[in-house]
């Protein structure tokens, strides 16, 4: 049982000395775990206990809420959940979108039942917190052995002394990963701000200080970027990177250079293109290296070859990951020749040059759309052995 000094009444020197209420309720633990809801148990204080401040409180037992009624020397508790809430935060979800929308904002709460079980970043949207059977509704699509009876008319005051004192801490889920603002990448293990970098722990959250995190949205349809550590300094990679395309280009070793020149610029495209992203297109033979500059250039970002799409992916589909993520490069190997030839594939490199938005409806529950506005953020990187159309 914790000891709350918040349900404690002090009101002279006297009061400090008496143990708290909390050391008396103690006694009757074993009596209070086998207390059924909608059962009370009044204990008699006296004047060598301190009483509560508050009428109505509430305190946790053995992971189990009750609610605690004093009046005069007793104290009467009443079982109102077979949980306890240990941490919780506020989580908030920016839409750096160019979406323009408010940003979303809801909880997520840690539990512990009265048999141990843990339950880890449980997500409460507002609609949960509005009344106790809305909050008794999350629990059981959590688990329905999980209970909290409590009144609406109290359930403010539940909220108010129990969960809200939990929100100290914060979690920023950006909409869209990769750089945030000048100077800052946010990839999925890691943040790098101005050259510090800082790596997630076990459940991919960045910690920056002690009330503020944050973490990657991973509700996307490729891989997050990784940051990986080097027992080798960035002038060493570098150097071995150059002696490899020189050996391997020799004096065309320019040709090797552009092409990872143009992708290394893809965070800071945003900062002197006005309006959207460029694209870039690698046509040669067969065997020539296109798909191997590619890869490098995308392990630069920390991206696998599982990050290089198929030329044969939709146009439309190439679009959608460019809003995914900020300031990266969405590659596609051995772009299909018939995609190369049609509209769509120019009309998709001109809008995302001069920053075009493209409007869409976006179905929401049930059969409601509504209508989404959404622009490139993100360069497209193309390769092709196919011959490039004269008006393209």
């Amino acid at each position: 049982m914790k000891r709350n000094t918040s349900v404690e009444n002090i009101n002279s020197p006297i009061d400090i000395l008496k143990p708290p209420c909390t050391d008396k309720i103690k006694e009757y633990e074993k009596e209070l775990s086998l207390l059924q809801f909608r059962k009370d148990f009044s204990i008699d204080l006296c004047e060598r206990y301190r009483h509560p401040e508050k009428n109505y409180s509430f305190i946790d037992i053995n992971n189990k809420l009750f609610e605690l009624h004093s009046v005069g020397d007793k104290v009467t508790l009443s079982l109102i959940g077979n949980f306890n809430i240990t941490d919780g935060r506020k989580i908030v979800e920016p839409f750096n979108d160019g979406s323009k929308q408010e940003d979303n904002v809801y909880c997520s709460l840690d539990l512990v039942s009265y048999t141990g079980q843990i339950f880890k970043n449980v997500e409460f949207k507002g609609i949960d917190l509005l009344e106790s059977k809305e909050f008794q509704k999350r629990l059981c699509k959590l688990d329905p052995s999980l209970r909290l009876e409590i009144s609406n008319k109290n359930f403010p005051i539940f909220l108010q002394e129990i969960i809200i004192p939990k929100f100290k801490k914060k979690l920023i889920k950006p909409i869209i990963s990769g750089v945030l603002k000048p100077q800052v990448f946010l990839a999925g293990n890691a943040l790098i701000d101005n050259g510090k970098c800082t790596f997630a722990n076990e459940d991919n959250i960045i910690v920056i200080d002690e009330n503020t995190s944050i973490k990657a949205n991973d509700k996307v349809s490729m891989p997050l970027p990784n940051i990986y550590q080097s027992n080798r300094t960035a002038q060493e990679i570098a150097k071995e990177l150059l002696e490899n395309l020189l050996e391997c280009w020799g004096d065309n070793i320019v040709l090797a250079l552009m092409p990872l020149g143009h992708m290394l610029m893809a965070p800071f495209y945003t900062l002197f293109l006005v309006k959207g992203v460029s694209s870039l297109l690698l046509w040669g033979k067969s065997g020539s290296g296109k798909s191997t500059i590619v890869k490098v250039g995308l392990a630069l970002f920390g991206l696998g070859k599982d990050f290089l799409k198929a030329g044969s992916t939709t146009v439309r589909s190439f679009e959608d990951l460019t809003y995914q993520f900020n300031g990266m490069n969405i590659c596609i190997d051995d772009l299909d020749p018939d995609l190369l030839c049609s509209k769509q594939f120019i009309q998709i490199a001109k809008s995302a040059f001069e920053g075009q938005a493209r409007g869409r409806l976006v179905k929401k529950a049930g059969d409601s759309y509504k209508q989404d506005s959404k622009k490139a953020f993100s360069q497209l990187v193309y390769s092709t052995n196919k011959p490039i159309p004269d008006d393209l």
